[in-house]
């Protein structure tokens, strides 16, 4: 029997990517101190809000949400990041994994 069922780690992208949208477009309020630093350089293919890659030197850092979800978010279209709201983000990514089901993850 098959389920057509989500897998946990794709689960666990699109979690990430919600709560990166909701840090990046300020729905938390300025006690939460996580700052994601966009890539400064005009030469970008796909869209123009990339997020800069963090170097790891310690093995645990590179699970920080800061550090896995950058890989994942630059990778999507341009009309998926650029979403006004919350819910418009949401449906767009949804749409966009099953239209491509092999997006990049992390690790």
């Amino acid at each position: 029997m098959h389920f057509n069922l989500i897998t946990l780690k794709k689960r666990r992208d699109r979690e990430d990517l919600i709560e990166t949208f909701k840090i990046i477009n300020g729905d938390y309020d300025d006690a939460l101190q996580i700052n994601f630093q966009q890539r400064h350089t005009t030469r970008t293919r796909g869209q123009f809000k990339k997020l800069q890659t963090e170097k790891c030197t310690i093995l645990q850092r590179k699970h920080f949400l800061t550090t896995r979800v950058v890989n994942v978010r630059n990778s999507l279209p341009e009309h998926v990041v650029s979403a006004e709201n919350k819910n418009i983000f949401k449906n767009r990514l949804d749409k966009h994994q099953k239209e491509k089901p092999n997006y990049v993850t992390y690790m």
